[in-house]
């Protein structure tokens, strides 16, 4: 099985279902998107049967709850994963759809204008006075020779 990574972020997988708790963070990771309401929703209940009915004799697992261990958490097979996208956001559905077609055509994910999706570059900003700025730079440059020192 292929990995499915979004936005950098590799989704576990567990005997060819995915995890909703690693989409549930990536996703904005908010208490009212949490699996466990996903799969209480009666639409999804919906989804489930009508999965069930398509799958002739054999009976795949849909979906897998697993309460400890290396592998906790919630699982479901690929179309619940992305109705559970869908659950979460049209947003965040788009980014998982193109995930999975990406995973399946064994490309990188891409953004709208078909361009691999760039990672943002984290920025931090403080407002600090003069005094404090001239405090760090000092304390930085002094912990600069002390490791020089200490490497010699």
């Amino acid at each position: 099985m292929t990995n499915l990574t979004i936005l950098n972020t590799t989704i576990r997988t567990l005997d060819n279902l995915y995890s909703l708790n690693d989409l549930h963070k990536i996703g904005g990771n908010e208490p009212r998107h949490q699996p466990s309401l996903f799969l209480a929703n009666k639409q999804t209940q919906e989804l489930i049967e009508e999965l069930h009915k398509e799958s002739s004799l054999e009976i795949p697992r849909l979906v897998n709850s697993i309460n400890g261990g290396r592998y906790r958490g919630t699982y479901a097979c690929e179309e619940l994963a992305l109705a559970y996208a869908t659950w979460i956001s049209p947003k965040f559905h788009l980014v998982v759809l193109r995930a999975f077609l990406a995973m399946h055509k064994g490309e990188g994910q891409k953004n709208a204008e078909n361009r691999p999706l760039a990672i943002p570059e984290l920025t931090f900003t403080v407002e600090m006075s003069e005094d404090n700025r001239n405090v760090l730079l000092s304390n930085w440059f002094a912990l600069h020779n002390t490791l020089n020192y200490w490497q010699r």
